[in-house]
Parts: C-alpha cells; structure tokens; sequence
C-alpha cells in the first residue's frame, strides 16, 4: 500500500512541487477517484478523468494546509489530479 493510501483509498499516486503535494486517492469498491492536496493558502487542486478532462473539480485551500476535491467516477476510464501553488508552478500525477 502506498503511504499516501489510507482506510479511504486503497491507491494514491502523489506529485511534488516543492514542499506541497497533490494525490490522486482511488476507491476501487466505488469506483471513484479524488485529488487530495498538501500546501500553502491559495493552492488549487483539481481532478478530472479521460471520459471529459475539460469537466474538472477544483478544491483550494482557503484555511489551514489541505483540502479534497470531488470524487471523479472512474470506471472505463482513467483520472489525474493536478495542484498550482501561487508563485510555484503547476504539477499533476500521472493517469490511473
């Protein structure tokens, strides 16, 4: 199990940008997938899924340092979650 997994996700794949993290967490009993992100104030994240990547959920951290975005239905298809970190830069997992 991934360190980034928990009782929630059993997969995660994670990306850095600095020190802020994006993580796709992936249920497969629900057949769901959502981004999880790590960092500063101000920090975007979102997820999308290859059956329409231009219909994404965003979550941003407003207060404290890290927020989920909506799940994603993932089944026949894939999801990547992706995090802007003002001032740093853009970074997104692969496809799962």
């Amino acid at each position: 199990m991934p360190d980034c997994a928990t009782q929630f996700s059993e997969e995660c794949k994670k990306s850095h940008l600095g020190s802020a993290v994006v993580e796709l967490r992936y249920k497969a009993r629900c057949r769901a997938a959502w981004g999880k992100i790590h960092g500063p104030v101000g920090t975007i994240g979102t997820v999308a899924s290859t059956a329409n990547p231009q219909n994404t959920y965003e979550a941003r951290i407003d207060r404290g340092s890290d927020a989920h975005s909506r799940m994603v239905n993932d089944m026949g298809t894939k999801a990547a979650a992706c995090m802007t970190v003002p001032g740093a830069g853009t970074v997104c997992t692969d496809w799962k």
